[in-house]
């Protein structure tokens, strides 16, 4: 965990993988103070046109990460350039959130891989796949969460999503039969 963030540390390798990939593998020998509204243009644009799948959300991670880092680069106490050469700039569009829908296929084969592996991974593993809950929900679950007589499973609200009850809907199953 970063301590000032309180962000995991993968998340920040994230962050640097990328940048050193899309931004520093450009800019690297250029001055911070040196590049213009233009310079980001056709980075973006650079990043869009290669077409490959996930191009336009990867040039929309880049453009807001630009944008903080020049948006901190710019601020008053520091003084490392006079104005963002981002503050202008509009998104290349907004990103598509992606939904994936196991299919029969693939979750028979991840309830069986599961249950090879066993106690304690692959019975969470197995609990993700009937409630469809998150990873970290399901990781922090307490017993004192579980109710039997309801066949329900409370889950804390987390920073995506509020306190829920998981039970049946159309892709989910209750954790046991009654």
């Amino acid at each position: 965990m970063n301590r000032k963030s309180g962000r995991p540390a993968r998340a920040f390798a994230e962050v640097e993988r990328f940048m050193n990939r899309e931004v520093l593998l450009h800019w690297r020998h250029r001055r911070l103070a040196d590049i213009t509204p233009q310079d980001v243009e056709d980075l973006i644009d650079a990043i869009v046109d290669r077409g490959a799948r996930g191009a336009m959300t990867m040039a929309c991670r880049v453009h807001a990460r630009l944008h903080r880092q020049f948006r901190w680069a710019a601020q008053p106490q520091r003084r490392l350039i006079d104005v963002s050469p981002m503050q202008d700039l509009p998104r290349p569009r907004a990103e598509i959130k992606r939904r994936w829908v196991l299919s029969d296929d693939e979750l028979r084969a991840m309830w069986n891989a599961a249950g090879q592996i066993g106690w304690p991974m692959g019975l969470a593993i197995q609990l993700l796949v009937l409630t469809c809950a998150r990873r970290d929900e399901i990781g922090a679950l307490q017993w004192t969460e579980i109710d039997d007589k309801r066949n329900q499973i409370w889950l804390r609200a987390t920073s995506t999503a509020p306190r829920t009850t998981r039970t049946k809907s159309s892709h989910c199953r209750p954790w046991r039969e009654n």
